[in-house]
């Protein structure tokens, strides 16, 4: 992982992008699942990807 965990919230991104594309109808349930935590955290780590990758949007 970068030093500024740009690459992990990136990968995460793509990740949840990649399971929409593939009609995945919960992706951010399955990236809890596959990460083993609650669907929340998931949520908040999302929010903080988008934040930290495109700052002002």
């Amino acid at each position: 992982m970068s030093a500024d965990g740009d690459d992990y919230h990136r990968g995460l991104l793509d990740i949840h992008a990649d399971l929409i594309g593939r009609g995945h109808e919960q992706p951010e349930k399955a990236l809890a699942g596959a990460m083993r935590v609650p669907e929340e955290a998931v949520h908040a780590r999302l929010r903080v990807a988008r934040q930290r990758l495109n700052p002002g949007a």
